[in-house]
Formats: structure tokens, sequence, C-alpha cells
């Protein structure tokens, strides 16, 4: 049996797995205002701080004499400042998150110009105070970034709905890295082998230059103030949400372990490529490039998939990918350039990848009104595990340098160490609760499917506003692929308010297996829409075998739409349902309508009753119109059993109806019996003569088929019709008469 055949069981309807709750919101228009400007932030955001922080600020602080750990100690400044989100959440609850998130992020970039100055303080006071005025700049960029952090997390809750949360925060993600690169490409044209410092200063300027703008133009987003009356949700009251709900606390433990393995190892790959393996500048650059590129890709992956398929999963991977490329690292043949670049890649795809599926999982477990205090929460946490990650990293990168000899050897063991970490992370990832997500092993199946992944390029384009004519298009390609993935957007389709909009998305879902909330939807649609799309929906429930909808089906015969009656006839004779079968026989008994009568016909053929046939022939005579006829003669086909293969030689027949006495020779040919061949032959040659004779050859060749019950049944049937003085068989019913009867006979033999 057919997918979509299949019977479809009763499920429960899906259900929040949040706690329902309604916060003032903003007008789709407003929604979508504020993601452009928020888009328009990121771009310059990225651009400035590609510039200013990560591998660039790591070269930056080797080239001014710092080692390992303070490299650690710098590289946990972002995770060490995230307690300051406090502030930033206080000054959210008085003045708005934009408010915060704008100026907060126009003050951080202000306060980098600070790093530019470390080269001077170092010629003037000593290598000792450049480092100390590098950190001193670094720490104030990432204080006010930790300040302003949390607040873009409550924008995106409130300018995207929840079903887009993931398709903008892996966007925002995606515009930040692509940034990123063309800095670093920027960056890798003007470096060479040994760039002078004047050369970071510059980069360090440009950056504060560019920040400044992605904060002026944060300030223009629509400001989401929540309602005065309710109190602030604190950080106590987080506390203990997270320790005794058992999802969140799964969630928080996997994200510190995984987000220490991270800040402990991905800072240090550069560390280990220039000071281990001793490489230029130049060539590490091209390796933070593909890093990028990986971050790049990790972001592209999760606006398409992750609102699809879910978090969790989509998290699993990413720990996976963690582990994986620890592994490889520590087992890196040599120092060959491709085998750490493509290292490089799969490390860049862990950390955005990780990140941005961590919102939408953790927003589908708390309350509109929590969701600032429960993300500033876990930030904290795991930017205090990432803090200590990065710093033990250093320290231990230090003692392993002192112990080991120089070169790769002591982080091949540091990354060895973080390796079984890793492991770990993957064990506290997959024990996640699962949250509107699908199973790890359809997310590998998907990934593995190049139609699934092209329905999914396809469906992340609805994730935004859209003409009529566009969404229209989108429902149409979606259609064609057949993927279950688009199952919630047609779906959505039908909750259109454009009549051709709802019936592209019915059309469409032909295309897709049947699920109990297809099914769900077809009954509502039948229920609602009738004289519009309930007839394509009625046809739909049919083809899916819905028997839960037959009562429905049955109160639609009686409708005045008939459209919508026709199809349920239809539906109800493709789900043999036996007591339907009177009152779809009282219809086509009292109808003169084509379409009634010809569905009627179509639903005879699944029952597939001798009542049937006699039903048809006596009403024959009555249908005038070529379309009617036509169909009564393929619906006689079905019910003998033999539709297949009389379609094909009907249609010659009708485009040459002078063929018609060669086809019923060949089948009389066929017949091996020489009795039955020898009257199959008379029936041939008797075609093209009187009724009478015709009618005798005929019953002769009736009489000499002995066959199974039922197939005797229809033979009496035509026999009692033939015995019928009053029926006058014209040319067309002899032929199909004749056709019957003879390829019968050869399906006895």
């Amino acid at each position: 049996m057919s997918a979509q055949s299949a019977t479809i069981t009763s499920l429960p309807a899906p259900v929040s797995l949040a706690k329902t709750e309604t916060l003032p919101g903003l007008s789709p228009g407003k929604q979508e205002r504020g993601q452009h400007l928020l888009h328009l932030s990121q771009i310059f955001n990225a651009l400035a701080y590609a510039c200013l922080a990560d591998h660039v600020l790591t070269l930056y602080a080797l080239k001014l004499g710092a080692g390992a750990l303070y490299v650690g100690f710098l590289s946990s400044l972002v995770h060490l400042t995230m307690f300051l989100g406090v502030l930033g959440k206080r000054i959210a609850e008085k003045r708005g998150p934009v408010y915060v998130y704008g100026i907060s992020w126009m003050l951080r970039y202000l306060f980098a110009g600070l790093m530019a100055l470390a080269p001077f303080a170092a010629v003037r006071f000593g290598v000792q105070a450049g480092l100390a005025v590098l950190l001193m700049g670094a720490l104030l960029f990432f204080s006010f970034r930790a300040i302003g952090n949390n607040a873009n997390t409550l924008i995106v809750a409130r300018i995207a709905a929840p079903y887009q949360r993931g398709h903008l925060v892996a966007t925002q993600f995606t515009i930040f890295y692509i940034g990123s690169v063309l800095i670093l490409l920027a960056f890798g044209l003007l470096l060479g082998r040994s760039a002078p410092l004047w050369r970071f200063q510059a980069f360090i300027v440009f950056g504060v230059l560019m920040g400044a703008i992605s904060g002026f133009i944060a300030l223009r987003i629509p400001e989401i103030v929540e309602p005065k009356a309710q109190k602030p949700v604190t950080l106590r009251q987080m506390y203990t949400l997270f320790a005794h709900t058992p999802a969140l606390r799964n969630f928080l433990f996997s994200g510190m372990i995984t987000r220490a393995v991270v800040a402990a190892a991905i800072p240090f790959l550069v560390v280990s490529m220039r000071l281990g393996a001793g490489w230029s500048e130049d060539r590490i650059l091209l390796l933070v490039i593909f890093l990028s590129l990986g971050n790049v890709l990790a972001s592209f992956f999760n606006r398409m998939y992750l609102d699809r398929l879910g978090a969790r999963p989509m998290m699993i991977l990413y720990v996976m990918c963690l582990c994986v490329a620890l592994f490889a690292w520590v087992l890196t043949p040599g120092t060959s350039i491709v085998y750490i670049a493509l290292n490089f890649l799969l490390f860049g795809l862990v950390s955005p990848g990780f990140t941005s599926a961590q919102v939408p999982y953790l927003f589908n477990w708390v309350r509109p009104r929590e969701q600032y205090a429960a993300s500033l929460f876990s930030e904290i946490a795991m930017g205090f595990a990432a803090f200590n990650g990065a710093f033990i990293g250093g320290v231990l990168i230090s003692k392993f340098q002192s112990a080991m000899p120089a070169g790769l050897t002591p982080f091949r063991w540091y990354f060895g160490m973080l390796a079984v970490l890793a492991l770990a992370a993957v064990l506290l990832t997959q024990r996640l609760s699962r949250s509107r997500d699908r199973r790890l092993r359809e997310v590998l199946n998907i990934f593995f499917s190049p139609r699934d992944l092209m329905a999914l390029f396809y469906l992340s384009n609805l994730a935004s506003r859209l003409t009529e004519e566009e969404e229209v298009e989108a429902l149409d390609r979606i259609g064609e692929l057949g993927s279950q993935l688009s199952e919630k957007e047609l779906l959505e389709g039908l909750a259109s308010p454009r009549l051709v909009v709802r019936g592209d998305a019915l059309h469409a879902l032909r295309s897709v297996p049947p699920t109990p909330a297809i099914a769900r939807a077809l009954m509502d649609e039948v229920q609602s829409h009738e004289f519009t799309t309930a007839y394509l929906a009625a046809d739909l429930l049919g083809v899916y075998g819905v028997r839960e909808a037959i009562p429905l089906l049955r109160a639609s015969l009686r409708s005045e739409d008939l459209f919508l009656q026709s199809k349920a006839i239809l539906a109800l004779g493709r789900m043999r349902d036996e007591d339907s079968y009177p009152a779809l026989l009282q219809i086509f008994r009292s109808t003169d309508n084509p379409r009634l009568l010809i569905h009627s016909m179509n639903a005879f053929g699944f029952f597939g009753k001798t009542e049937s046939i006699k039903e048809i022939l006596q009403r024959l005579p009555e249908f005038e119109t070529t379309t009617v006829r036509g169909e009564a003669f393929l619906s006689l086909a079905d019910l003998c059993g033999t539709g297949e293969e009389f379609y094909s030689d009907y249609k010659a027949y009708l485009l040459d109806p002078n063929i018609g006495a060669s086809i019923l020779l060949d089948l009389a040919e066929k017949q091996r019996a020489p009795l039955r061949r020898q009257a199959a032959v008379e029936i041939a040659r008797a075609y093209s003569l009187d009724a009478a004779t015709f009618k005798a050859a005929l019953l002769s060749f009736c009489r000499a088929v002995s066959c199974e019950p039922r197939m005797q049944e229809i033979l009496r049937a035509f026999e009692e019709y033939l015995r019928d003085e009053k029926q006058a068989l014209e040319q067309e019913l002899r032929f199909c008469l004749a056709y019957y009867c003879l390829a019968m006979g050869l399906r006895e033999e």
C-alpha cells in the first residue's frame, strides 16, 4: 500500500512547550522593519568586530610580545564579563532593550579605541605597559558587549514570531561571519608575512568607526517596553527555575561543558600554529579565513534547517563536530596545510552553530517575560564555564610547553584532553529533552536526501513576509518536491484568506506524505470553506484514507456545493465505506448532473460490485454527453477488471472508430481454447452486422466462458442486458461490451 493511501490514525494535536502568555507585541510591519534594521546594524557590527576581536586580537597580542597565558586570559574576557548583563537587564526594564543594545554597542566600540594606543604605551613604557593598555581596552570592549548582548536576544524574541526566531538568529550569524571573512581577506592582503603594528592599529580605528555606526542604526529599531505593572523576573527566580526544571538543568550543564571546551580550544588554534608550528602570520590568517568560512556554513545551515529540524538535533551534531575536530587535531599528520585548513573549517562550524541553536531551544522552555532573565542567567553560567576553560587552557599550555619538547607536542596533549571532555559534552547534549524537534537519525537521513535539502531551501523563503504571487510560487515549488518537511508551511498556506493560495496549498499537499496534522487541517477545511476549497480537501481526505473523516464526508453528500458533494462521493468510494454505498447509489439514480454522475461511477469502481454494472447499464441510454458516456464505459471496464488495457484501446478507438473490428479481432485471436477462440472471432465478425447477430455472437461467447464466481456474475449481468430487446446497441456500446467480455476471457486462461 502506498504512503498516501495508508489510513491515518488519530494523534493528539501538537502543543507549545512554553507556557502560554501574551506580551505587547509589534505589528508585522514594525517587526519587518525591526528585522531589516537589525540586519543592517549587524553588517557594520561584523566589519567592526572582525577588526577588534578573536583571532586578529590574538595576532595583535602576539605581535606585542604576549605569551600563551596572556592570550588565554585575553580570550576569556568575553566570558568573564558576562555577569555585567545584570546591569543591562536593569536598564532594559526601565528604558527598553533597544536603548540598552544601541548605547552599549556604541560605547563598546568607542572604548575599544584604547587598544590602538597599546603600541605607543609599549614604546614609551615597555612591553608590559603596552599589554596592560591592550587588556584595558579589551576589558571595556567586552564589558559593554556583555551589557548589551542579552538585550539583542530579547529584541530577536520581540521582532520575530516563534517559528522565525531560529531563522532570524541564524541570519544574524550568517551576516556576521560573512563580514568577518571579508575583513580577514582584506587584512590578509595588507598583512604580508610580517605586517607592522600600524596596520593593526589602522584596522582597529576602522573597526571603531564601523561599530559606532552599528550602534546608531540599532537605536532606530522599534522599541518594546513591557508593562510597568509586571514585576521584573530576577536571577534568583531563574536559578530556582533552572534547578527544578530537568530540561533547563540539562540544557545548562551541556551548554557549560560545551562552551568551556570551545573556549579552551579555538583561541589556541592560532597560538599552536604560531608558537608550536612556527607558521608566519599570513599563513595563519589563511587558516583563520577557513575557520570563518566554517562559521558562515554553520550559520547558513541553521538558517535553513534550525526552525524545521529543531534545536536539539542540531546542537548534538555541532558537539559531535567539535569532538571529531579535536581528535583530528591530535592525529594531525605533520603540518599539511590542506589537512589543517579543513580542521579549522570543522572547528568553525561549532561555536556559531551551537550558540545560535541554543536560543530557540531555551525560548521553547520559558515564558516570554522570562526570556531575558533566562537568557542572561544561562549566559552568565556558561560564560563562567567558558572563562575557566580559556584561562585554565592558557595555564595548561604554559605548563605543557615547559615540560615537553618544543613544537606541536604540547598542543597535541592539550587537545587530546579536550577531546575526552568533548565526548562527555556529546553525552550530555544527547540527554536534552526534545522540544518540537526531530530525532537525530531522522535529521541525518534528511541531510543525505537531496529532495529534502531542496525542500528546506525553498522553505527558508517562506520565513519572511511574501506577496500573494510569491507565496503561490513558493508553495508550488515545495509541493513539487513532495518532501514531508514542507508540511508546516503548506498547512500555514491553508490559513491564507486568499482563495488561490489555499487552493495551491491543497494541490501541493498531494505530494506530501500524510500525517495526523494534515488530516486535522483538511477536515477543518471541509467544514469551514464550503463553495471554495472544501472540495479539494475532501478529495485529499479520500486519497489519504482518513477514516476519521467518514462522518464529515457523509454529511457533505447533502451539501449544496456540487463540487464538495462530488468529491465526498469519490472519497467515500476510495475508502470503500460500505455503509455509504446505498447513499451513493441513490445519488446516482436520482441526479442528472454530469459531475455527480461521473464521480459516482468512479466511486463504484472502488467497491467492485456487480450491482453497479447493472445500474450504469440501465442509465446508459440517458447519458447524452460524450463525456459522461465515456466515463461510464471506463467505469464499466474498471468494474470488469479490464480498465488498464481498455483505456489505451478505447482511446485509439475514439480517434478512429474504423479500427474497432481490428482491435476486437486481436483479442479474439489471443484466446487459447479452440471453442472460445471460435466464439470470439464470431464476435469480431458480427461487430459490423445487425444488432441481433451481434447479440447472439456475444451471448454465445459468454456461455462458453467458465470462470470464477464474481466474473461469472458480471457475464450474467451482460447476458441479462443483451436479452432485453429494448436495448439498442449502437456501435460504440457494441465495441465496449465486446471488449469487456473478450478481455475477461483472456484473464481466465
